[in-house]
């Protein structure tokens, strides 16, 4: 070296500090790596280290890793560093350190390592307790507590920072490094060694090496007792083959040696000794290396001269010994290794070092790596090749299911695949594969078109959900390829409707392709430009109105984006008027001056003046001929033009066209003679003005048009007869012959009502003698026939015609058996429907009392209290009182006795038949009761009408009740869709008065036992099941689990309790877990969703009847709404309104029936209610979006469900009429034999009583029919008998009596 080459002292001094740091900086990388897999803990980076172990907290965990005996983790002062990171450290910190060197002390490591506790806490000889860890590793590894520490000098790197600051550090305190490499002699010394583990390891060693078993050796060797060192395990083969030369060396020299008979034999003399087997390590690791490293050399010499047989020759040595080398793969391992060791020399170039601590070649582990690497790489495209084969042969031949099975096989190729895209991937990659690719698909195509295609599938999912924030944000990545997309614009109603005709379409795939999406996109953005174009228009025109410039505006309305073809110069000033009428009429709407008209103004306004001409072509063609006929004096001509009238809205009866032709004549003849003037004006009913010349035909619509100028005589005296001369005429003829008609017709009506009172006087006369006549007849065929038929029982041949006879007379009595059978099946039908009722008083007083009793228990009311309420229930009804008592046999003696209908007054009896009228007019006539459903608030009003409706039809205990009764539910639903259903969305947020009554109605008797055989099995299933937990929320998941671990330790977790969503499912337990329950829940889900749309049979009659009568109403009221939506709202009563309920509440509706001290539990009421809740969604078409994304994937699911449920509410809805499912019709009520019964109690009357004058105008329409009357005579016996005026009622009950009759 020259002396401009040769480094300065100071120079010397920088590369032996930098040395010294960088093995200090090795020795602390090494120790923070062995006490991390022994407390299985990250620790700080080398930079912080130092000053991280001044707490002691890992020292102390080490501490109890190795020596559990003497520290546990609950003795650790601040074991989760809290109060370290918050106030730094605290003196208490010292007793971590103190127990690590206990600990050190117990477990017998040599005292001379030990540091001190101010070394560390007060960081002043950080590098001894370094030392200290070093000499602990070996320790407790020959002890066989610990791992082994790895020897990471200058195989690691540190970066300028980290090394300049350490040098800072080590020259602050001034401290010398201690020998690191002495740790192994200092142990020698201070320890004792165990002569005879050491002699046992020794010979379990020459075993191993005997029987040349690899794997013994191995163990043998790495035993601590054996003290051996350099042991590298790769080489273990070489040692076994090395040492067993040895051994059988030494065995015969041990053979030669006892020939001599003086010479004693020793154990060691045929056995290797420890030093001769640290000896042999020794040297067969230097031969080894020496190998290693001409291999090494051999295959760099290969990659730098770029020569594949130096390659393969340097890797298939046998003292590199790699394996798994595969000669065919020569090229890539050359490839690769080149790269490998041009890694090496960019991280050498970049280290801010000496060379000597960066190695730049390659080692035999990195060069198996590679080799392992290329392998791993080639097997994998080889298994990828495969694969591909197979999804070509799919994308030409098989299902898209099949295709999908095959892409997740190569699903590591692909960032994102979806399964709700399978249909695409199939469509759209077998168009590719047939088309463009016929030789098959590469992968890289694949991967770029599964990519292309899955952020399709993400569009049409979002599209699904109908969510227009979801539609833009998929539609706009740019992983899609729409191109021209404007932000402004909105997508979402057309993809939407493509998607739904796409779904109800024949293809095999139900999806939108990208061109699909494409066309969608430039079809919004031409109609947005149309639009725009508009906007323009309809600008000029509004300017041009604004200015009055009538060629302006002619230009404008020319505009081809309007599409009005009716404009030209004629009709311009027309069009000018009637566009100024309707802004002025807007400006007063809004209050605002210069509106601005828009397309629907000007659209209107052009048909209008389209319209106007027709008429105004009609009228002139009408009037021209009428004038010309009346100037000819030709009647018949008159009446032809008065016949083309009816074109104008205007038609004159056969009958009068005679009289006012004639009529037209007298008084305009003359006068249409002597015109001068040709023109006249028509008045349009809107105030327009039009200018008609009779002569020639035509119209104008102002006085001056192309160049034609009106002139019209106002001081003329004669002129052509008008529409208005005309009418005139017309209104004159009717009333004369209107006068003449009315006298005709009060002499029909006085002869009818004279004849009237002469029949109905005779009828009257013959009454009695007619009854008279009628029971006599009766009597003597009912004689005859009981005559004949003793005759024929009597006779032994008895003639024919008795036995006819006879036979007559028994069918006679055979039908009235069977009439009294039926009589009496109608008696015991009514009894029953009383019997509900009195069942459903007592439940409600059983409630009551159940409420009071709580009340008393609690000391929330006193016991006079209850007696009091129940004396004022007493005093408002005495008759049931009166009974109680009776039946107790404590009935006072001024109780009045129990009455019956004959010991009723005439008043009360009367009272009593006008209700029996009133109840059956409202049975047989539906449209009162379903007025009075439509006019009732909510409150108690609405819920005493429900039980009397029910009563009022006996709880449709026969056909005939149940046919009237669902006229009147029919009728009050299409009267409620008719006049309060604004929008489609009202009759699923809203829960009318109808809709609770038609609910309420099966949820009882029959159909609450329909609903009970429905779901009923399946709730019962889920009960039993009692380790269901059908818990869906990630954060409730989350604390279930950590209560578990809680009680499972008996200690408190180190986890947070209060987490949120997101922060839950990154933990594996939870995602577990919810992915088991929300599988569950599909389960159940589709359980009973299979089982409900299966049950169309089950549901009632009436409720499925319902929903036809309300989808009929809601396509008549909303005449433009889909299908789909229309069977939404007929679902959601059906399912939410009459199903779901009992799903929730099974316990409530009697669908399961728990003994009383067996009640449902929480989980058992959250699993039913998470399950109808999918239903629900099912029902509604209503998905998961981001305020569960955890449930996204059951959107899919929701989906088929409710393709499902629409099929089953449509079958529910084709049901028959109920005059062919009960056989029942409005003339079967006039053939009964028997009259029909209602039950009423004496409350019902009372309620009826006090509610009837306040909604009569309500409950009656203003039509004065029978019900009128009815109530009109319960009113008048309603009051006492002085005040009523008996001529009139006595008028009135009479007639109504001979109308009764």
């Amino acid at each position: 070296m020259s002396g401009e080459e040769r480094l300065s002292a100071e120079e010397m001094d920088e590369i032996r500090r930098k040395n010294m740091t960088y093995q200090y900086l090795c020795y602390l990388e090494e120790a923070k790596t062995w006490i991390e897999s022994c407390i299985e803990e990250e620790l700080p980076d080398v930079g912080i280290l130092e000053e991280e172990l001044r707490h002691g907290v890992f020292l102390a965990k080490l501490a109890c890793f190795f020596s559990p005996q003497t520290i546990t983790m609950k003795k650790i002062y601040d074991r989760d560093l809290i109060r370290y990171r918050s106030s730094g450290l605290n003196f208490r910190h010292t007793d971590n350190i103190n127990y690590f060197l206990k600990a050190c002390k117990d477990v017998g490591l040599p005292k001379i390592v030990h540091p001190e506790t101010a070394d560390i806490y007060n960081k002043s000889n950080i590098p001894k307790a370094v030392f200290c860890i070093h000499a602990l590793s070996l320790y407790l590894f020959r002890l066989g507590i610990a791992p082994q520490k790895q020897d990471l000098f200058g195989k690691i790197t540190f970066s300028d920072e980290v090394m300049s600051a350490m040098m800072k550090e080590l020259s602050k305190f001034g401290c010398q490094l201690p020998q690191f490499g002495k740790i192994g002699g200092i142990l020698a010394n201070e320890l004792p060694v165990d002569e005879a583990a050491l002699h046992a390891a020794i010979i379990a060693i020459n075993d191993a090496v005997q029987k040349m078993d690899a794997e013994e050796l191995k163990q043998t060797l790495t035993n601590p007792s054996s003290h051996l060192s350099n042991i590298i395990l790769r080489n273990i083969a070489s040692y076994c083959s090395s040492l067993h030369a040895a051994q059988n060396e030494k065995r015969e020299t041990a053979l030669n040696k006892t020939r001599n008979e003086s010479y004693i034999l020793d154990a060691y003399d045929e056995l290797l000794s420890q030093s001769e087997i640290q000896g042999y390590i020794i040297v067969t690791n230097g031969i080894l290396r020496y190998l290693v490293k001409c291999a090494v050399e051999m295959i760099e010499t290969g990659i730098n001269n770029n020569n594949e047989s130096v390659l393969m020759e340097g890797l298939t040595c046998e003292g590199l010994a790699l394996s798994n080398v595969r000669r065919n793969l020569c090229k890539v391992y050359l490839k690769e290794l080149e790269f490998e060791m041009k890694k090496r020399r960019e991280r050498m170039l970049n280290h801010s070092l000496n060379q000597s601590f960066v190695d730049c070649t390659l080692s035999k582990s990195s060069i198996q790596n590679v080799i392992n690497y290329v392998n791993k790489r080639e097997a994998q495209k080889e298994e990828d090749n495969k694969k591909l084969k197979l999804l070509n042969e799919c994308l030409l031949n098989d299902t898209y299911e099949k295709t999908y099975e095959t892409l997740l096989s190569l699903k590591n190729h692909f960032e994102d695949l979806m399964k709700y895209a399978a249909p695409l991937y199939h469509e759209e990659l077998g168009h590719m594969r047939r088309t463009d690719c016929v030789d098959g698909l590469t992968l890289s195509q694949v991967a770029s078109g599964v990519k292309f295609l899955t952020a399709i599938g993400y569009v049409n999912a979002a599209i699904e959900t109908g969510n227009p924030e979801q539609i833009w944000e998929h539609i706009s990545n740019p992983s899609s390829n729409i191109e021209n997309l404007n932000r402004n614009y909105d997508y979402s109603q057309k993809l939407i409707s493509l998607f739904e005709r796409k779904r109800r379409s024949e293809s095999s795939c139900k999806l939108l392709s990208y061109f699909d999406l494409q066309d969608v996109v430039d079809a919004v953005n031409d109609e947005n430009e149309i639009d725009q174009q508009k906007i323009a228009a309809l600008a000029a025109v509004n300017e041009a109105l604004f200015r009055r410039d009538t060629e302006a505006l002619i230009v404008a309305l020319s505009s081809p984006v309007l599409n009005i073809n009716v404009v030209n110069e004629d009709n311009c000033c027309q069009f000018l008027l009637l566009l100024e009428r309707r802004q002025f009429d807007k400006s007063q709407i809004f209050e605002e001056e210069n509106t601005e008209l828009w397309m629907d103004d000007i659209i209107e306004i052009a048909e209008l003046i389209e319209k106007q001409e027709a008429d105004a072509g009609v009228v002139t063609k009408i009037l021209s001929q009428l004038n010309k006929a009346i100037r000819d004096s030709c009647v018949e001509n008159v009446i032809n033009a008065l016949r083309d009238c009816s074109l104008l809205d205007f038609k004159i009866s056969n009958k009068l066209i005679g009289s006012v032709a004639e009529k037209l004549l007298d008084r305009f003849s003359e006068q249409v003679k002597n015109v001068t003037d040709p023109w006249i004006t028509y008045v349009f009913p809107d105030g327009s003005l039009v200018y008609i010349n009779i002569e020639e035909e035509t119209f104008n619509w102002s006085l001056s048009s192309k160049g034609t100028e009106v002139r019209i005589d106002v001081n003329a005296v004669n002129s052509y007869v008008n529409i208005g001369d005309l009418i005139n005429v017309f209104q004159l003829v009717i009333k004369e012959t209107s006068a003449n008609t009315k006298i005709g017709n009060s002499i029909v009506y006085l002869q009818a009502a004279c004849r009237g009172f002469l029949v109905r006087r005779q009828v009257q006369l013959w009454r009695s003698a007619a009854l008279k006549i009628q029971t006599w007849w009766r009597m003597v065929s009912q004689r005859r026939a009981y005559v004949m038929y003793r005759t024929a029982l009597r006779l032994c041949e008895p003639k024919i015609i008795v036995i006819q006879r006879a036979f007559r007379a028994w069918r006679q009595k055979k039908h009235f058996k069977m009439a009294m059978k039926n009589y009496k099946e109608k008696r015991v039908k009514s009894d029953v429907a009383s019997y509900i009722r009195k069942i459903h008083e007592l439940e409600s007083k059983i409630d009551e009392m159940d409420v009071k009793i709580g009340l008393l228990v609690r000391n929330r009311i006193t016991l006079q209290d209850v007696i009091k309420s129940s004396n004022d229930k007493e005093n408002e009804n005495p008759t049931q009182a009166q009974k109680k008592n009776k039946k107790h046999g404590r009935e006072k003696c001024h109780s009045t006795p129990q009455k019956g209908l004959k010991d009723l007054k005439k008043d009360s009896r009367e009272k009593l038949i006008a209700y029996q009228h009133l109840f059956y007019h409202l049975q047989i006539n539906p449209c009162y009761l379903s007025a009075l459903i439509y006019g009732l608030p909510n409150g108690p009003t609405s819920k005493f009408f429900e039980d009397v409706l029910f009563t009022l039809f006996n709880y449709g205990s026969n056909d005939r009740d149940n046919y009237l009764l669902l006229n009147v539910l029919k009728l009050s639903l299409e009267e409620e869709i008719r006049n309060r259903v604004m929008r489609l969305s009202d009759m699923i947020s809203t829960n009318p008065l109808i809709i609770r009554i038609i609910v309420s109605l099966h949820r009882k008797g029959h159909g609450q036992s329909k609903l009970k055989e429905i779901v009923g099995p399946l709730i019962e299933e889920v009960l039993k099941d009692s380790t269901l937990h059908l818990n869906t929320n990630p954060v409730e998941i989350y604390r279930n689990w950590v209560n578990q671990i809680e009680m499972g330790t008996g200690n408190a977790s180190n986890l947070p309790y209060v987490v949120k969503t997101e922060e839950a499912l990154q933990y594996p337990e939870v995602q577990s877990r919810l992915n088991t329950a929300v599988q569950l829940l599909r389960e159940y889900a589709d359980m009973f969703c299979s089982r409900i749309v299966s049950s169309k049979d089950l549901v009632p009659y009436s409720m499925r009847y319902m929903a036809k009568v309300m989808k009929r109403s809601l396509h008549k009221r909303f005449p433009h709404t889909q299908e789909k939506d229309i069977l939404k709202a007929v679902g959601n009563m059906i399912y939410y309104k009459y199903i779901n309920s009992a799903i929730v509440a099974p316990d409530a509706y009697n669908i399961i029936s728990p003994s009383p001290d067996k009640k449902l539990t929480n989980d058992q009421r959250r699993n039913l209610g998470i399950i109808s809740k999918i239903l629900q969604y099912s029902t509604l078409k209503r998905g998961f979006g981001d305020e569960s994304p955890h449930l996204i994937h059951l959107n899919g699911f929701i989906i088929d469900c409710h393709e499902k449920f629409k099929v089953f509410v449509q079958e529910c809805c084709e049901v028959e009429e109920p005059e062919k499912y009960y056989n029942f019709n409005q003339y079967t009520e006039d053939t009964m034999i028997f009259k029909p019964t209602v039950t009423m109690t004496q409350q019902d009357y009372k309620e009826i009583e006090a509610r009837k004058t306040t909604r009569e105008k309500k409950r009656i329409p203003k039509k004065k029919g029978i019900s009128t009357r009815i109530l009109t005579l319960v009113k008048r016996y309603s009051k006492p008998p002085k005040e009523r005026n008996r001529g009139n009622c006595d008028k009135g009950g009479e007639e109504e009596e001979n109308r009764g009759k």
